[in-house]
């Protein structure tokens, strides 16, 4: 993509209300709902206990333990609590140190007049009209009566851009190892950017969860309830290696391809968004709850390359390396920590591990580097799928392991050739997995 196409699209990105911010909008309420419209009656069914996880074949039917009277659940909380190392600026602190914001004082609507300045103007700005077709709108002799603030559609937009900015879009232009038909750029955020937004922002204030938990349907502890992240044993796991009084922020990843034929003629767009595990589950599960932002806007390439097992490689390949360069933040901060600010202003010693990637099937295959018609959770390919046994796990270790005994006979830059062994160990021929350096990852 020419520098010049790149300057001009990353302010329209960063527009927080304009027909890009409109199209991101759109991207990220498509693939949340997607992924989340499953569990979208969560708190409407009793959770699950440790006996129905166990048994695959067992029919669910009404709990044998009644609940206590109270109906009070039992919590065990890991025994060193997460510390607070005094207090940060809150959101509405860094809102308030805008260079503009002793003009809000006096106008809650500024940079427009009044509330009816600013409806019109929003509704433009998000409406996906051209400039063009704004400033028509705006030569429109009843609208000229109206007395609006701004006459164009070029004032309006600067008007939208004396807003306080969020985490800001950049562009990486992408070079591939093999041609394709145009030139790929891969749109991104700061990552760590991103999952302190979540993490300060005061409408979670009272959904966040900061220490490891067992939780049992009562104090008898005969059934045990997993509705968080940070209710499984993973969580407090983790948690057990971390220096004491460290935060655990679990990190949630989701990405799908999606058709956008509407705006761009039969494009398609590879959206990844994130989430944090922190946020309890009934509130980060609900799409108006806008707790998934979108972090990149992975390329979808078309390579030159005419062998279709090789250009498959190539794209698997081409997507973990720009997961693995937009996450590198991420896994740094799972390494050594990183201080962040929660939505009550206070500071603390956070760790970044993968909590959970949501995607579907084929995509899980991809991203665990596992070829298809094998499963991407156990050794098991496609003729053992009806095996009356469980298959050894595919943990990360396994992977990495054949993946090294694959490096010792074929060079990955021969991508046929490597392709080929690769696949007497049922994996798809990507050398370098996003997850081999995330610090308790395991796919």
């Amino acid at each position: 993509m020419p520098r010049r196409t790149q300057n001009h699209l990353c302010p329209h990105l960063n527009q927080p209300w304009g027909k890009c911010a409109a199209l991101k909008d759109d991207l990220t309420t498509q693939a949340t709902f997607k992924h989340l419209a499953q569990f979208s009656t969560i708190s409407e069914h009793e959770p699950m206990d440790e006996a129905s996880i166990d048994d695959p074949g067992m029919d669910y039917m009404p709990d044998i333990f009644p609940p206590d009277a109270d109906n009070t659940k039992h919590r065990e909380y890991f025994p060193v609590t997460g510390q607070v190392h005094g207090n940060a600026p809150t959101f509405m602190d860094l809102f308030d140190t805008d260079t503009h914001a002793n003009k809000r004082k006096s106008n809650l609507y500024w940079p427009f007049d009044t509330k009816g300045d600013w409806e019109i103007g929003s509704w433009l700005l998000r409406s996906g009209l051209s400039m063009r077709l704004i400033d028509e709108f705006f030569h429109l002799e009843k609208i000229k009566q109206i007395s609006l603030s701004y006459k164009s559609a070029k004032e309006l937009r600067n008007r939208a851009e004396l807003l306080p900015p969020g985490p800001q879009w950049k562009c990486k232009p992408w070079k591939t190892s093999h041609p394709t038909k145009r030139p790929l750029s891969l749109f991104y955020r700061d990552s760590i950017e991103c999952l302190r937004s979540l993490l300060r922002n005061p409408l979670f204030a009272d959904s966040m969860h900061y220490t490891p938990f067992r939780e049992f349907r009562s104090a008898a502890k005969l059934v045990r309830v997993y509705e968080e992240w940070m209710s499984g044993n993973n969580a407090w796991r983790i948690q057990s290696q971390l220096p004491e009084g460290a935060t655990l922020v679990g990190t949630i990843l989701s990405s799908d391809k999606t058709n956008i034929s509407v705006m761009t003629g039969d494009r398609v767009a590879h959206p990844l968004l994130i989430s944090s595990a922190n946020i309890a589950a009934e509130t980060r599960m609900k799409s108006s709850q806008n707790a998934f932002m979108l972090l990149a806007l992975l390329p979808v390439p078309k390579f030159l390359e005419k062998r279709p097992k090789v250009r498959g490689i190539l794209g698997d390949r081409l997507i973990h390396a720009c997961l693995d360069f937009v996450l590198e933040p991420l896994k740094i901060a799972a390494a050594i920590g990183i201080m962040m600010t929660d939505a009550l202003g206070q500071s603390r010693f956070c760790f970044t591990p993968l909590a959970s990637y949501m995607v579907d099937t084929q995509e899980a295959l991809m991203l665990a580097g596992v070829a298809g018609k094998t499963s991407h959770l156990t050794t098991a390919s496609y003729r053992q799928f009806g095996d009356n046994f469980r298959h050894p796990p595919r943990t990360a270790r396994l992977t990495l392991s054949q993946r090294d005994i694959i490096r010792t006979t074929v060079d990955p830059a021969d991508v046929a050739a490597y392709g080929r062994e690769a696949m007497k160990f049922r994996l798809n021929g990507v050398d370098t997995l996003f997850w081999r350096d995330w610090p308790f990852a395991d796919p």
